[in-house]
């Protein structure tokens, strides 16, 4: 295969990331089937549980690590919807243990379905414009801005730009009165709305525009993490080989094998620092004759 050749050439940490997906990706169908089937004891055994949401459900698991990191998101949801996502965690609790499930709302893929004028129309949308929708349900007759964050749990500048994206960009939804943004602004349902497409996707990427910014930050967080990780492996790893070694001989050895295995190019101001943090854990000291060496303390 093309990763057994990457890994082969590279080497397996060049490819573990990818593998890592591939095994979400796997492990995520065999474990739908299964909430499935454990949903379905759960219905028979305590009918009295909010099980049904209305609609079909599944969950990807993604493992922290393999992934593009994300921020932690906090959503509003109907309570059919918060009693299943409920189900799923007990049910992933038992079934890996110690492991922590986290909701990245964002990245969820909804799909609605509703009737204007006698037509009906599928709505393909993210977990944030979902939850502006839904919460609209107990508001016939329209609810503020204002009403709608608090229902939601959305940060102001972001449920404006979902406003944007269901109000000016899909006219799914309308506000009174149309011209500028206010809190107390009224958000309703569209009645006149019409398109002569049965299946539409609402514009996602100005909903979550404010939340990629936050993930970007949060994956060069992980990526630095990962990088000072890598480094003192390769000190270690080159200190127990040679037991004695110079400052400069270290950083050239340091930086050689990093770029070898294509991981990344190498600070030696950073090689310098992961030096300092592995020596006051006490893996390496300083000769006390010559600053300028080190030794491996094993």
């Amino acid at each position: 295969t093309v990763i057994g050749k990457l890994k082969f050439a590279c080497g397996a940490q060049y490819t573990s990331k990818i593998e890592g997906m591939l095994t979400d990706a796997k492990n995520s169908g065999a474990n739908q089937k299964n909430f499935l089937d454990y949903l379905s004891k759960l219905k028979k055994s305590q009918p009295s549980l909010l099980t049904d949401s209305g609609g079909q459900f599944e969950a990807r698991v993604l493992t922290t690590g393999f992934w593009p990191s994300q921020p932690e998101e906090h959503l509003g949801l109907p309570k059919t919807v918060t009693a299943l996502l409920g189900h799923f965690q007990t049910f992933y609790e038992n079934l890996y243990g110690k492991r922590r499930l986290k909701w990245i709302h964002s990245l969820a893929i909804v799909n609605i379905e509703a009737t204007f004028n006698g037509k009906t129309f599928e709505f393909c949308m993210n977990g944030f414009q979902a939850a502006v929708l839904l919460a609209l349900n107990d508001y016939p007759q329209g609810a503020s801005i204002e009403t709608l964050t608090k229902r939601t749990l959305l940060p102001p500048t972001v449920i404006k730009r979902v406003l944007l994206s269901l109000v000016l960009r899909s006219k799914i939804l309308t506000k009174k009165p149309k011209k500028e943004y206010k809190v107390s602004d009224v958000i309703l349902v569209n009645k006149a709305f019409t398109s002569a497409q049965r299946r539409l996707r609402v514009p996602s990427h100005v909903a979550a525009k404010d939340y990629k910014s936050r993930a970007r930050k949060v994956g060069m967080a992980g990526v630095s993490e990962d990088r000072k990780s890598a480094l003192e492996a390769a000190i270690v790893r080159i200190l127990k080989t040679r037991k004695t070694i110079s400052h400069r001989v270290l950083i050239q050895e340091v930086s050689k094998m990093i770029q070898s295995r294509n991981q990344f190019q190498a600070d030696p101001k950073v090689i310098k620092q992961r030096i300092e943090d592995l020596m006051s854990r006490d893996y390496l000291e300083r000769d006390m004759n010559d600053s300028e060496t080190y030794h491996y303390k094993s």
